[in-house]
């Protein structure tokens, strides 16, 4: 799609404004373990800083999920593996759409977020009320947005093969400068504060 070639030459621009060694399906490097099928889909990758990365993808998911479109910023995490959740400013018609929440037991936290998960309960601080403010702001901008925990999530991410991640994630391409910069300069801060609260 025409779209998707200009996303990729808008990201381009971006990361080399920036400073980004970035990598795409037409120019991959050394950044991604490289495999017939997902060399056929469309992406971009740079690593932010040491351990946090950017990745936008067409037609991919996770080893266990379909194929989707995808722009989100991912670290690992020290969590346990068998936990996955989504974590989602809470909307009108959540209650109809949004199946397996669950609550934190912190009232403004509930009254905020949504958090879906097939878990029976939610670890401690999975997160914070202070962080809803930051999460809101990304949100602002980069709409639907949301906050996911799974293991083994971007098994073609070498640096993220087999473990545990946590990202902020969007389910279409986000290549406008002033998006991917409340993504970025908004969300790297936040995924740094959940993963401190799980050393």
């Amino acid at each position: 799609m025409e779209e998707e070639k200009d996303a990729r030459i808008l990201l381009a621009e971006y990361a080399q404004k920036k400073g980004y060694d970035y990598a795409t399906n037409s120019n991959f490097k050394r950044l991604i373990s490289v495999s017939d099928t997902f060399l056929s889909r469309k992406f971009f990758l740079f690593e932010i800083e040491k351990g946090f990365w950017f990745f936008a993808a067409d037609s991919f998911a996770g080893k266990a999920g379909s194929g989707s479109t995808f722009t989100g910023i991912y670290t690992t995490i020290n969590m346990d593996p068998s936990f996955s959740c989504k974590i989602h400013i809470k909307e009108t018609l959540d209650g109809i759409f949004r199946w397996n929440r669950k609550k934190t037991g912190n009232p403004e936290i509930d009254r905020q977020l949504t958090i879906t998960t097939n878990q029976k309960s939610l670890p401690d601080n999975i997160i914070r009320e202070g962080d809803i403010y930051e999460f809101r702001k990304i949100y602002e901008k980069v709409r639907p947005s949301y906050i996911v925990f799974q293991n083994d999530y971007l098994p073609n991410l070498p640096a993220l093969d087999g473990k545990m991640i946590v990202g902020i994630e969007t389910n279409y391409w986000v290549y406008l400068d002033d998006h991917l910069d409340v993504l970025i300069d908004k969300g790297l801060p936040l995924l740094k504060k959940i993963c401190s609260a799980h050393i």
